[in-house]
């Protein structure tokens, strides 16, 4: 009896070196895409691993199973919940951007067009590393702003426009205050 006992302590202790619970806690889990938490459900069964996403006010994901697979999936729930913190701030720091400077287009009736936040926050953002040019896609046309010549091409009718950026700062601390600002 006392060798079973003994058995069964020692298949227990092995059980706990295999096995663990983790805990991820992280306030943007709520905030993370259905898509992503379904995909994260999809790996975590192929896996054989337990999830369970506790959303506000808790904010955590648990995981349950086998010591390495926990810890791989662990590291990839870590790489997305980093990756949505990233895009968040990406997209605070081009509202924020939207404030100070704005890059806008010619139209084709010869007025100007503001670029949507996004986008000008990536023009700003190359033309602030020295870029000579910056290509984007929208929808499934191709676009190049090039900084010295201030012009944009559309590979797709290969036309070109004016582009323009217009530091917002200056032009307040000049006296031009938005209309809004104007009682």
């Amino acid at each position: 009896i006392a060798s079973v006992e003994k058995a069964e302590k020692k298949l227990f202790e092995l059980i706990d070196e295999q096995f663990i619970t983790d805990e991820i806690d992280d306030p943007n889990v709520d905030k993370l895409p259905l898509s992503d938490l379904k995909k994260l459900q999809e790996k975590s069964q192929k896996m054989e691993v337990e999830m369970e996403v506790c959303r506000a006010p808790l904010n955590c994901i648990r995981l349950k199973g086998d010591v390495a697979e926990v810890r791989q999936l662990k590291i990839d729930i870590l790489q997305i919940l980093s990756s949505f913190e990233k895009h968040e701030g990406q997209q605070r720091e081009a509202q924020h951007l939207k404030k100070i400077v704005q890059w806008k287009r010619q139209s084709s009736q010869d007025s100007l067009e503001d670029y949507d936040v996004q986008q000008n926050y990536e023009i700003e953002q190359a033309h602030s590393d020295g870029r000579p040019t910056y290509t984007y896609q929208n929808s499934s046309e191709y676009y190049t702003i090039d900084f010295q010549k201030l012009k944009e091409t559309d590979h797709y009718a290969r036309t070109t426009c004016t582009v323009v950026r217009v530091d917002l700062e200056k032009q307040y601390r000049e006296g031009d205050l938005p209309r809004s600002w104007v009682s």
